[in-house]
């Protein structure tokens, strides 16, 4: 066991509790989103994101809630058409590089797909579906708003409270 001055275990306690706060915030949300994943229900589909193209051939994400005319559903897609439809998701909400759009996996008639709805508002809606010979079907959804992060919040706050206290059991206050 180390022995620290005073002044010094305080001020390293609060360094150790504030980096593993910060620290654990990305594990916990994957880790409550794997938790919100389920599977689509009648009441998820008019909110199920889908892959859409404009007549201008410029690739959207929409709902079926917020019908946008003149665009249809895209019903065949590969590996190769990624790059594109991750640009035009990614201009649709002002750049950047998120990969919105993955094609999961692709046999000679069936193609998995995920799609998360683009968006810069502290929400997400992602969607998983199949595409087979024209048809589009629906089968996990992922969706949470802004209260999201008052379930990581208290999560990150214990994750730091346990660092605390493995470095109690590891250093000691000297009694000066």
């Amino acid at each position: 066991m180390i022995t620290l001055p005073s002044w010094l275990y305080n001020v390293l306690l609060v360094i150790v509790f504030s980096t593993i706060c910060v620290v654990s915030i990305v594990p916990v949300v994957v880790c409550l989103e794997h938790l919100c994943i389920r599977s689509v229900t009648d009441r998820d589909k008019p909110f199920f994101p889908y892959l859409k193209v404009t007549s201008q051939g410029k690739f959207i994400a929409s709902v079926p809630s917020y019908p946008v005319s003149g665009a249809k559903l895209v019903t065949t897609v590969t590996k190769a058409d990624e790059e594109k439809i991750n640009r035009d998701l990614n201009d649709s909400v002002g750049g950047g590089s998120y990969r919105f759009f993955q094609v999961l996996s692709q046999e000679s008639d069936l193609t998995q797909v995920s799609l998360e709805y683009p968006t810069v508002k502290d929400a997400k809606k992602r969607g998983w579906y199949s595409i087979r010979q024209g048809s589009v079907t629906p089968e996990k959804i992922l969706s949470y708003g802004s209260g999201f992060a008052f379930l990581v919040l208290p999560l990150t706050i214990i994750c730091g409270f346990i660092g605390c206290a493995i470095y109690r059991s590891l250093v000691k206050k000297s009694a000066r």
